[in-house]
């Protein structure tokens, strides 16, 4: 299916079909890609789903907006602030001294105004409630909310900290100096790992991944337990600077992709960035090592954890070609296959186990811009490429 403007994000809708965001509109297809309706989201929109209902946040139209079936608009309400998603179906709105939860109806849940408290960022998820950093004066404080909006500790910061994360108790992890550390609520720590420079922090079962570099620019992951036992620290063979890292769950550890920078003139410096963000690829063997699975200095590269075990990939490694792989938990190739284009969003499987994957041409995302369907055996007994469909 060919659209007017580069898909840069599809999934799958309780409104029915998909919905796919290209350009400055939200259009909603079925699932053989026909297009039933589009409304207007304004540039930079984001899609949400909060208790079952689609959300769209249009920071161009300072509107967040109740999408309805046959692309009707319910409420709305205006909004100028920060709009932060914890990967649920919690939303934050957060302006210059107040945190509110927005629920389905657009209400607020619940409205925390901490006492004198500045510059709130975050969120950071935890067990049973969320973590905010903020300030009072010239000293820093993180803060726990509960789901019900009761603020429930304030724990003082150490000048120069920073808080990357949250514990399983909703403890905050805070990156000072070279070291990060998980806070009691005096802000004591309870456990301390050298790190270096500060990295990006994902939560994965049971415990931390950390990502940073370290001499001569070199990709260094931290496996840390939910104790702070180094499970695994591993330098890889790519160097550049971290400008983002995603995880999934393939059915051991993890898989973890990373976009690096080579220096300032590379394209991923540039404000467009039209080349990333994502161009490594890291999955952990049997053992517990990381290895590089993809690597390429320059492109495209997305992925998702596969419905039944393993992950899909789509890379672009050049302008003009997606290849697009399922591999299993241990990494060995189910199917693969190229499309034409570079890719543009995705992968992303449909509750029918349909792949579905965006490309455009060119660096600069020349049209045609297609939305492709990989349809058949989503886990084929031999190795081999399902049928190749573009969504018409």
């Amino acid at each position: 299916m060919a659209q007017d403007a580069p898909v840069s994000a599809v999934r799958a809708t309780l409104l029915g079909g998909l919905l796919l965001s290209a350009g400055r509109d939200v259009i909603n297809v079925t699932s053989r890609g026909e297009q039933r309706w589009r409304v207007a989201a304004g540039r930079g929109h984001e899609l949400l789903e909060v208790g079952g209902e689609e959300i769209i946040w249009s920071p161009e139209y300072g509107l967040i907006t109740h999408l309805m079936p046959k692309g009707r608009k319910g409420w709305s309400r205006p909004w100028t602030g920060t709009l932060a998603a914890d990967g649920g179906d919690g939303v934050y709105l957060v302006d210059a001294s107040t945190v509110s939860a927005m629920g389905p109806d657009g209400a607020d849940r619940w409205r925390a105004t901490p006492e004198a408290l500045r510059h709130m960022e975050g969120p950071f998820p935890c067990d049973d409630g969320v973590l905010f950093q903020g300030t009072r004066g010239m000293e820093s404080v993180a803060i726990r909310i509960t789901r019900r909006g009761t603020v429930l500790t304030e724990t003082p910061l150490d000048r120069g900290a920073i808080v990357i994360g949250a514990g399983a108790a909703c403890e905050p992890l805070v990156w000072r100096g070279d070291e990060v550390s998980l806070l009691d609520s005096r802000g004591l720590p309870k456990w301390t790992y050298r790190v270096g420079e500060a990295p990006f922090t994902k939560r994965i079962r049971g415990g931390f991944l950390l990502v940073n570099t370290g001499a001569g620019h070199q990709v260094r992951l931290h496996v840390l337990g939910d104790q702070g036992r180094a499970v695994s620290a591993r330098e890889i063979p790519a160097s550049g600077r971290v400008t983002r890292v995603e995880v999934a769950d393939k059915g051991k550890l993890a898989v973890a992709a990373v976009g690096l920078c080579l220096d300032n003139s590379s394209p991923c410096s540039r404000r467009e960035e039209t080349r990333g963000p994502f161009n490594t690829l890291v999955t952990y063997t049997a053992s517990g090592e990381p290895r590089i699975l993809l690597r390429h200095t320059q492109g495209h590269l997305g992925f998702s954890a596969a419905r039944q075990g393993g992950i899909i990939v789509a890379s672009s490694a050049g302008p003009e070609l997606t290849e697009v792989s399922r591999r299993d938990a241990s990494d060995r190739v189910l199917w693969e296959t190229a499309l034409q284009g570079r890719l543009t969003a995705g992968p992303y499987e449909s509750p029918a186990g349909h792949v579905y994957v965006a490309t455009c041409q060119g660096w600069d995302c020349r049209p045609p811009f297609n939305l492709v369907s990989l349809v058949g055996d989503p886990v084929p007994e031999s190795a081999g490429a399902p049928a190749e469909k573009e969504v018409k």
